[in-house]
């Protein structure tokens, strides 16, 4: 028997003893053996034994066991209390590096699952992660990623052990079907002339067409949309004429979906209405929440009753039909075809849905020669791979396709027609798409942060175990415990309960909002992240106020500390770290640029009465200024741009004009500033007031003194807010500039790092890390679980 052959026995008739087939044939050093681990059953496993072990080519034994699951086995349930259990035999055996375990229910369903230590230079064993290497297999579903990987599997190494267990190797394959569906799909449909009319038209509607089946393909795995839809079969019971030379699955059964289904509530579906009315038209022309193609079903009440009616409203953009009338009352624009009007139809075979495996010519579209290329049936390709709904995390990646497949897919497809972007995309299949770590650790700061923000109790007095650091180091100014010695500057009736700044409502989220929007854009070699109605911290400083050569030693000795510092992924610095990276790094950086290295030419008045009013000039008409000051070699400003303005633009007119008006006193021509500034969102209360101080205190700290010009709060043509509190020589090591990659910019990268020092063994930063375990109290998860249950939006 082949390999596929012994797993789909083992999978229709489950019985743990035929694995031994299996690990026969996959490995000539396979040996039975027969030993049970009856110490490690308990209320949850049972029969705990080990079926074989093999011998890579290294001489390292790998163990394969058995253990039988109380309760049912499910796609979602058990893994880290089976993967606990799996780490706990191999380390008592000590015998044993890696081993598969079988997890099995009483129902034949079972989790293929490897495990595998990690030796670290101290000796000690470290594990691989218990969701990254494994199979949930059922009769119930196709199994088709297992059963290929385990065909094609080679049991010689460890390394190639693992290669088996690849998600990246399932997905790339995945890829590659859905691109030559995709480009096969295009000799054969046909869409609205509006449609087709656009650029690069057909090859959008098309790739619409995928991710909009591929997400209502998560919906299903989910049981939200029936499976009777896509079924061969019972479609030839629901629509007439259902063969694969026509074209009606994609319009009666699709298109009803998409648009009069998910995109319609409930309560309003129905099929259009028969009454006629202007040019005898239905009433319902033009309405895209009314089923269509009636004539298409058998019986068209019962199915939609049946099969369309349970399905949720979703409410989403990619579900909105796209056909629209124009300016023009007379004429409509066709670009999704949902129409009555038979020539606006879309035409798509119902071959491109069902179709069986074939060969087809895609050499053009690939560039190659002499090549077949394997293509089948959409519908048929989606229902050979394993999807789950679990959308993992960087690190805990199931063997099975995600939601985050259809950004990639998306993606990838666009960048097919894209010309700046085609040749690669044909040649290979690397992403095009946000990478999941940076969404992960977006997601993980700004829950952080919206739990700071929203949570009933302050989680300021949550600490989990051992922490002896709180967050009283931020330093503050006046009466921080409310907002009453926040002062209100000009006419702001009817806002009296809401902190305002400056001479406008700032409104009830000036700082940084971890639920609203973030732009992100590169400009130079800093990420710089932009949101409507917030406070920046902003820094620009003139292009010689550095040596290079200080720069580029400074960037040396840098990179040799953090070599020599190396971290694990999410391990803070220690105080005493951050403290040393100060002093050596971000303190010596504020150091030179406050002895006024270079030219220092806006030490001169008339040079910084140029920078002064330049920023004066659109104060509270495209932006409202706080505190800002005027160094001799660089400049600090609090600024929260007015809606209609984008940051960008504001820092480009500063530096533009006042370089071109300074080139001129001086009677120079070239740079003037540094081409890139450094903008950081103020994330809160505190570290407003923190800037403020800091801003204040830098011409002190520089023993200068400054032309009154060059002060907010001593020049006479800033109506910017008044010093708040006490404005002390306070700490302010978490807004310090870091000599980054671009040559010592401030940067959000040191602020991160001392925050975490100062935050480190928080709650909050303890409930997003990777740790196994619980490490709160009794006590404080409790406060937790209260705390976050009585938020809405979790």
């Amino acid at each position: 028997m082949s390999t596929q052959e012994i797993l789909q026995n083992i999978i229709t008739t489950f019985e743990v003893e035929k694995f031994q087939g299996f690990f026969r044939n996959k490995s000539r050093t396979f040996k039975p053996v027969e030993l049970t681990f009856d110490g490690y059953n308990n209320e949850n496993f049972t029969n705990c034994k080990a079926i074989g072990q093999l011998e890579f080519n290294d001489g390292i034994e790998m163990l394969i066991s058995s253990v039988r699951v109380t309760n049912s086995l499910t796609e979602r349930t058990g893994k880290k209390a089976q993967f606990q259990l799996a780490k706990r035999i191999l380390k008592d055996t000590d015998r044993y590096s890696s081993g598969i375990f079988i997890f099995y229910d009483a129902n034949g369903n079972f989790r293929f699952s490897l495990v595998y230590d990690i030796p670290s230079f101290d000796g000690r064993r470290t594990w691989s992660n218990f969701r990254r290497y494994t199979y949930y297999v059922s009769k119930e579903q196709t199994n088709k990623t297992f059963l290929q990987q385990m065909e094609e599997a080679d049991f010689s190494t460890l390394e190639n052990v693992i290669e088996a267990f690849s998600v990246e190797k399932v997905t790339k394959e995945f890829y590659r079907e859905i691109a030559n569906w995709y480009f096969w799909a295009l000799k054969h449909v046909k869409f609205p002339e509006d449609a087709e009319a656009e650029e690069n038209g057909r090859n959008i509607a098309t790739i619409r067409l995928i991710t909009r089946l591929i997400f209502i393909w998560f919906m299903k795995v989910r049981k939200l949309v029936p499976d009777e839809l896509f079924d061969e079969k019972n479609l030839k019971s629901i629509l007439k004429k259902f063969e694969l030379k026509n074209d009606n699955y994609y319009k009666a059964i699709l298109q009803n979906l998409f648009f009069a289904t998910l995109n319609t509530k409930q309560a309003d579906r129905r099929f259009t209405s028969k009454r006629k009315g202007y040019r005898g038209f239905s009433k319902d022309f033009g309405n895209h929440n009314a089923y269509r193609y009636e004539e298409e079903f058998i019986n068209s009440e019962e199915v939609i009753e049946k099969y369309f009616m349970p399905i949720p409203f979703l409410n989403g953009g990619l579900f909105e039909c796209l056909d629209y009338k124009s300016r023009s009352k007379e004429e409509r624009k066709y670009i999704d075809g949902f129409t009555s009007i038979k020539r606006e139809q879309p035409k798509v075979p119902n071959f491109l849905f069902f179709a069986d495996e074939t060969q087809v010519d895609l050499n053009k579209e690939y560039g190659t020669t002499s090549k077949e290329y394997t293509v089948r049936g959409l519908i048929k390709t989606l229902s050979l791979y394993n999807f789950t709904i679990d959308e993992n995390d960087p690190k805990d990646v199931d063997v099975a396709l995600d939601p985050e497949l259809l950004g990639r897919v998306f993606e990838n497809l666009l960048a097919s027609y894209n010309p700046e972007t085609a040749e690669t995309a044909r040649k290979s299949t690397g992403s095009y798409y946000t990478p999941r770590q940076i969404v992960d650790y977006m997601v993980d700061e700004s829950l952080k942060q919206y739990f700071k923000t929203h949570l009933k109790e302050s989680t300021d007095s949550i600490h989990a175990v051992g922490n002896t650091i709180g967050t009283d180091n931020i330093p503050a100014v006046g009466n921080r415990n409310g907002t009453d010695n926040i002062p209100v500057v000009g006419n702001c009736n009817g806002t009296d309960n809401i902190p305002v700044v400056g001479n406008c409502n700032t409104g009830i989220y000036p700082f940084l909002n971890p639920h609203d929007e973030i732009n992100i854009y590169h400009s130079g070699n800093l990420p710089h992240w932009q949101q409507q109605n917030v406070w920046y911290f902003v820094t620009f400083r003139l292009a010689d106020s550095l040596p290079v050569e200080t720069v580029e030693a400074i960037k040396r000795e840098r990179e040799q500390w953090l070599l020599q510092h190396k971290r694990k992924t999410n391990e803070p610095y220690s105080l005493e770290e951050v403290k040393e990276y100060y002093k050596l790094f971000s303190e010596r950086v504020e150091k030179l640029l406050d002895d006024c290295q270079g030219s220092c030419v806006l030490h001169q008045e008339n040079i910084a009465k140029i920078v002064a009013d330049a920023l004066m000039y659109f104060n509270n008409k495209k932006y409202v200024l706080d505190d800002w000051v005027i160094m001799p070699n660089h400049v600090h400003i609090l600024v929260k741009p007015l809606p209609g303005y984008a940051l960008p633009e504001i820092t480009h007119s500063w530096k533009s004009y006042t370089a071109n008006e300074i080139n001129k006193v001086l009677g120079k021509s070239g740079q003037l500033w540094l081409h890139e500034s450094y903008d950081h969102i103020v994330r809160n209360e505190e570290a407003f007031y923190a800037i403020k101080n800091y801003i204040r205190n830098n011409p002190i700290k520089a023993n200068l003194n400054l032309a009154s010009c060059a002060q907010s709060w001593t020049c006479k043509s800033a109506d910017s807010i008044p010093a708040v509190g006490n404005i002390e020589k306070v700490p302010t090591t978490s807004l310090l500039s870091d000599p980054l990659k671009t040559g010592i910019e401030s940067s959000d990268a040191l602020d991160t790092a001392l925050d975490t020092v100062i935050e480190s063994k928080d709650a909050l930063d303890t409930l997003f890390s990777d740790e196994e375990g619980n490490p709160f109290d009794e006590a404080t998860t409790e406060k937790l679980v209260s705390l976050i249950d009585s938020l809405r939006a979790v």
